[in-house]
């Protein structure tokens, strides 16, 4: 008995899609306490499926497109900061330029206006050479994802899973 690995793949293909337009649907939820939108859901990438003799395997990622996107929806997922596995704030400094800006009445709700002089021009904007950022609170998406999409991913896997069974020169598909 063996199965058919062309078939498989598809399922798995597809049922990744489904897990991985979950995860975008889920993350595109922006606004200050929600996810960056314009940051994880086009990042959110699927893989080539790989299938053996003994199982099959597929990838959810996100893919860098310059910039940190790994590393920000690892944030999301996990915390950072003061609330992930570093336990402490860290600095922030402008990539492509001399200064950062930013709505200084948005930075109170993040926490990187503590111990920072205020320095705010006429549209409301904080412009500093750099902040200690405090992090973010974990806002875990991957679980909900799975749960959200398990069903239909099952049975996605199920319609192109077939084995075939085979008895001399006949051949019999099983569905």
């Amino acid at each position: 008995m063996v199965f058919n690995k062309q078939s498989l793949s598809k399922g798995i293909t597809l049922a990744a899609g489904i897990l991985a337009n979950e995860i975008r649907k889920i993350t595109s939820v922006g606004g200050i306490g929600g996810y960056p939108k314009e940051i994880i859901p086009p990042s959110i990438t699927v893989g080539t499926a790989t299938v053996t003799d003994t199982g099959a395997s597929i990838g959810i990622s996100t893919e860098n497109k310059g910039d940190d996107n790994a590393r920000v929806t690892l944030a999301f997922e996990l915390g950072s900061g003061l609330f992930g596995k570093e336990g402490q704030k860290y600095k922030i400094k402008p990539k492509n330029a001399n200064l950062l800006a930013f709505m200084w009445k948005d930075a109170a709700s993040i926490g990187v206006r503590e111990g920072v002089k205020e320095v705010v021009d006429k549209t409301g904007k904080a412009i500093l050479p750099w902040v200690m950022h405090p992090g973010i609170k974990p806002n875990p998406f991957l679980q909900r994802s799975i749960d959200a999409s398990s069903d239909r991913m099952l049975e996605i896997i199920g319609q192109n899973f077939e084995y075939q069974i085979l008895d001399g020169p006949r051949v019999e598909v099983i569905k």
